[in-house]
């Protein structure tokens, strides 16, 4: 995951250092032992940028750890340092383990002094989390309530967030009360899950989820994603297997989640933040990972809930966005896809090769002309080429519902 460190170290400005040792791999739970020096290590070279770093408010309040891991460990807190009240009074025990992430940036009697995000994965993967932090623009927020408006559920229903996140001129999808069952999570699934960020309620456990109705869902209903996806995900168990395709958390990251609040572990509903907190704190530009953290009261301590992607990530309110894309100039060596694309599809016509037509549709995907591409891919089909070109249209098809292609 060196990609990412190097991208994130250059972005955000953030001191580079490295971490050696095993640690575990991704789905691992480790002891004592383990986690302390990984702690350790994690101090030593926090200390050794030069900044303060040991309390909130000072100068390091984040760090990012850019390898492998394990994403829980069995650690002997002290009893000030654990969490207590509530449902889970009496529940923790040493024998369960809590987030590695949660356990990190903390002091000798379990006071958070910063907070971690994680980033895991080969170096394609890793630079993928990076660049979406870094660089994309998050406007659109899909809100989905899988839980009874009843209760302690009532907490955590969406209409409070969907308010605080139009108000900021967000594009706000609501899913709630009658909309919130299996088919409509699946009918959201056609033609490629288009959200920037999604807001999610689930019951359930690492391998299956249930919405509104009494529906369930399973590992494969997981969204493929037209875009890539922020997820805020309230549901025991998701993240329990970060690395591992057929849990829940395992599937969104594979499908190309970049960041992700999520749980190891059965961490209690209270162990989440609302979602109206969450969307006011992001509305008010804190980072997506941060927001997902409790900053006080009995579940501040060390928990469940675990940090995948870049802690700085913001979703920048688009009433007050200043972001604009820079055209590159003369002589940088870019090109314009689109001044291209008349040129291309003039070397097709002239010379019909799947290469030639691969190349358009591909340009023409990039320019969101899902329709003009599939045109093309009919010429191609007139020509022989149909097969050769297939792959290189599916992603068009799949977006505008073209089932019968």
């Amino acid at each position: 995951a060196w990609t990412a460190a190097i991208a994130l170290a250059a972005g955000r400005g953030q001191p580079l250092r490295f971490l050696d040792g095993d640690f575990g791999k991704v789905n691992a739970t480790i002891g004592d032992e383990k986690f302390l020096r990984l702690k350790q290590q994690v101090r030593e070279q926090v200390t050794s940028t030069g900044y303060t770093w040991n309390a909130l408010g000072d100068d390091l309040e984040t760090i990012t750890i850019c390898r492998s891991v394990a994403s829980k460990a069995r650690v002997n807190l002290p009893q000030s340092a654990r969490v207590s009240g509530g449902s889970a009074t009496g529940k923790f025990g040493h024998k369960d383990p809590n987030s590695v992430t949660d356990l990190l940036c903390r002091n000798e009697s379990g006071r958070r002094w910063g907070f971690a995000g994680w980033i895991h994965g080969d170096s394609v993967e890793s630079a993928y989390v990076a660049m979406c932090s870094l660089f994309l623009q998050r406007e659109s927020v899909w809100l989905f309530n899988g839980y009874p408006q009843e209760g302690n559920w009532n907490r955590y229903e969406m209409s409070e967030a969907a308010e605080v996140l139009s108000r900021e001129q967000c594009h706000v999808e609501i899913f709630q009360d009658s909309r919130s069952g299996l088919k409509d999570w699946l009918r959201m699934l056609v033609g490629g899950f288009r959200a920037d960020v999604l807001l999610a309620n689930s019951k359930g456990n690492r391998d299956f989820f249930d919405l509104a109705g009494k529906d369930r869902g399973f590992v494969p209903d997981v969204p493929l994603l037209d875009r890539p996806l922020a997820l805020h995900l309230i549901h025991s168990w998701s993240l329990a297997a970060p690395d591992n395709e057929a849990t829940v958390g395992g599937r969104f990251i594979a499908n190309g989640v970049y960041a992700y609040a999520g749980s190891v572990h059965e961490p209690f509903l209270t162990a989440f933040v609302p979602p109206e907190l969450v969307a006011k704190r992001l509305m008010s530009l804190v980072p997506f990972l941060v927001a997902s953290r409790h900053w006080d009261g009995p579940f501040s301590n060390a928990w469940r809930v675990t940090t995948f992607g870049d802690p700085l990530m913001l979703i920048q309110p688009p009433a007050r966005s200043s972001r604009m894309r820079q055209p590159p100039g003369e002589g940088e060596g870019y090109s314009s896809v689109r001044d291209s694309l008349p040129d291309l599809l003039r070397l097709m016509q002239q010379a019909p090769t799947a290469e030639s037509y691969r190349r358009a549709i591909l340009d023409l995907r990039l320019l969101q002309q899902d329709a003009m591409a599939i045109q093309v891919w009919q010429n191609a089909d007139k020509v022989g080429l149909a097969a050769a070109t297939a792959g290189s249209i599916l992603p068009a098809m799949f977006r505008v519902r073209d089932f019968q292609g």
